[in-house]
């Protein structure tokens, strides 16, 4: 789960898909601070950036298979 006290790194170490997020929102992906620190919610940007980033965290989620249908 991703949070407003989830810093960069922790993020992009854990959904490596959400890097480029973080760099179009002009975020360091190797920062240590947490997201609320590096992201101004005054414009709701903090709720889109985080929406984003579950969003790409859900790609790199392993999925639950059906047996048989393995890759």
């Amino acid at each position: 789960m991703i949070s407003e006290q989830s810093t960069p790194a922790q993020i992009v170490d854990r959904y490596p898909s959400t890097k480029s997020i973080l760099l179009h929102y002009e975020v360091d992906d190797s920062s240590s601070l947490p997201l609320h620190e590096l992201v101004s919610n005054r414009t709701g940007k903090l709720e889109r950036l985080l929406s984003q980033l579950e969003r790409a965290a859900d790609l790199d989620s392993p999925r639950c298979v059906p047996k048989g249908y393995e890759t």
